[in-house]
Order: C-alpha cells, then structure tokens, then sequence
C-alpha cells in the first residue's frame, strides 16, 4: 500500500527540472533582449544576477528543493562461507551453514535545498 501511494503521488506531480540560465540572442528577440536590459531583477541572489540580466541573460529561479526516493530489494548468493579468528587458517563451513534465501532490502529519502549564490 506504501508502495501504491508512493507511485501515485510521484506521477500525480508534474516538475520542471534541469533549469538553466538563457542568454537571449538575434534580431527577432531584439525587444524581448531590450526589455530584460530594463528590467530589475527582483531577487537578492544570486549574487550579481542583476548584471547578468543586463547583459541578456533569462536566470531561472534562484532557490529550489529537491526529493529522491530510493527503494532496492537485492537476492544475495552466499557460497564458499569461512570463518577464520585472528591470524589462523579459515574454516569451510559451507557444508554446516547453508542459507535458502537472502535478501537485502533498502530505502533511502534525500531532502536538498538549494540556491544559487554566485553565477559563473
């Protein structure tokens, strides 16, 4: 059931990722060019964000969040099993010690805030 909600709530939201800055060129973008020239960039960061949008630049928002979800479930093969103490020879125990099913199972949530403070 975890699973089920999960699923439909990562689908359910529609993101934009991957943004970038856009430096505006050509001559049919020459008003959109001078009305970015005039503009006041309206945000504290990033840091000189000002003068990159006088010089053309479109800047994307300059604080985002980011969440991962991470769900793993591994088989695992457990052969040629020794036990060895300290600085002695191993011991096969294979023949004593078997296991029928081994697994791994993880998770893992990644919360990241981030903002730009300079550009570059």
């Amino acid at each position: 059931m975890k699973y089920l909600t999960l699923v439909i709530l990562v689908t359910s939201l529609t993101l934009k990722a991957q943004v970038y800055s856009d430096k505006i060129v050509g001559k049919k973008n020459a008003e959109e060019i001078d009305n970015l020239k005039k503009s006041e960039y309206p945000y504290v960061l990033p840091i000189l964000g000002d003068k990159a949008t006088k010089a053309g630049f479109e800047l994307p928002y300059s604080a985002g969040l980011s969440v991962q979800y991470l769900w793993q479930k591994s088989d695992l093969v457990i052969d040629n099993l020794q036990v060895g103490f300290g600085h002695r020879p191993l011991h096969d125990l294979s023949e004593v010690i078997r296991f029928n099913n081994a697994t791994s199972e993880a998770t893992g949530v990644n919360f990241r805030p981030d903002i730009w403070l300079f550009l570059s």
